[in-house]
């Protein structure tokens, strides 16, 4: 079964002399997890209020999009099997959600 994971996270790391750094900042504040297959599934909980930016991980290529009720076609953005994707959430746009489907 292929999947595509999606963390969320609510800030950046800092470092000692308080410079922010482009990594998450502790563990994920939740994670989804999408089946994926040659249909287009989203996941079931729109990002939290607090979420700034995810973490995507996919086992599977996979062509995925960001909306408020995404379906994913072969058209859209494709992430390849084992390749880590960070993206920001827009605060001013919340109840996104993330759709994917396989790129076969």
């Amino acid at each position: 079964m292929s999947v595509l994971s999606v963390s969320e996270f609510d800030d950046m790391a800092v470092d000692k002399n308080g410079n922010v750094v482009p990594i998450a900042n502790g563990a994920p504040t939740n994670v989804q997890v999408i089946t994926l297959s040659g249909s287009s599934t989203a996941i079931s909980t729109a990002f939290n209020s607090k979420t700034r930016f995810v973490r995507l991980c996919a086992t599977a290529d996979c062509h995925f999009v960001f909306d408020d009720s995404p379906t994913a076609t072969t058209s859209h953005e494709v992430l390849g099997a084992g390749l880590v994707e960070y993206r920001g959430i827009d605060p001013e746009n919340m109840g996104n959600k993330i759709a994917a489907r396989t790129t076969a």
